[in-house]
């Protein structure tokens, strides 16, 4: 893999390759449960079994051939990006990377349809982030996420119901809105907003020809986004014309 794709957005690690391959081939999410299958256990018999052994390694093999086909990693990144997320700062969890590319890898195992593997984990990917679906149990939630996707008839069908579960108009109108209200820029509902912003192509505040895009890439930061300095004036002049 192009050693500057892996350092722009997403750098995975030994932990993240196993936990990919693993979880794409085995529908699991305990890595634990890899050493036993490795070992050759049989999990309804609790015996162990040379050809289990032998049997998983040979599909352990397959998910780290997978993981590491050029093709495959570059194209995951072009969705990422596609999704507005085009610096590392943007986004800064591991688990909704991986498991992106996890259900990437499923999708293609499937034959879909480029353009509808681009649609759905790129939807998966900001509904993750929107949910903090990985921040917590992430292992029983990528189990339990990778079994539907594999389960599922329609996987597209699968993310939409998802969506009007979790997303409903009470979290669009009250929840998103409350977490907007942070002065925290690590926020991940405002770096959702600088998403949304670079993939419409907005300008950088008061400019007409430099977009958002190209201050994330060039600094990595918001500074000439929402330029402090400016904020305070214009606050400050606010209380002056209360008190006039």
């Amino acid at each position: 893999m192009d050693k500057n794709h892996t350092e722009s957005l997403y750098k995975p690690e030994y932990n993240d390759l196993l936990r990919v391959a693993f979880t794409l081939k085995f529908l699991r999410g305990k890595l634990s449960d890899l050493v036993s299958l490795l070992s050759g256990r049989d999990f309804e018999t609790r015996e162990y079994n040379e050809d289990i052994a032998e049997a998983s390694f040979k599909r352990l093999e397959e998910g780290v051939l997978a993981f590491v086909t050029e093709t495959n990693f570059k194209r995951y990144l072009m969705i990422v990006k596609s999704t507005g997320i085009i610096h590392k700062s943007l986004i800064r969890s591991q688990n909704v990377l991986n498991f992106g590319y996890i259900l990437y890898l499923l999708l293609r195992q499937k034959n879909i349809e480029n353009a509808e593997i681009e649609s759905i984990v790129r939807r998966w990917i900001v509904l993750s982030i929107l949910t903090g679906r990985y921040s917590g149990s992430a292992e029983s939630m990528f189990e339990f996420d990778i079994r539907r996707f594999e389960q599922a008839q329609d996987p597209k069908q699968y993310v939409k119901h998802t969506e009007e579960g979790e997303l409903s108009e009470a979290f669009w109108s009250n929840i998103l809105v409350s977490r907007l209200n942070t002065s925290v820029s690590s926020s991940p509902f405002f770096h959702l907003y600088l998403m949304a912003q670079i993939k419409n192509n907005d300008k950088a505040f008061l400019s007409k020809a430099i977009e958002v895009r190209y201050l994330i890439e060039e600094r990595g930061d918001i500074h000439h986004i929402f330029p402090k300095k400016y904020l305070q004036k214009m606050v400050l002049q606010i209380v002056i014309n209360i008190i006039k």
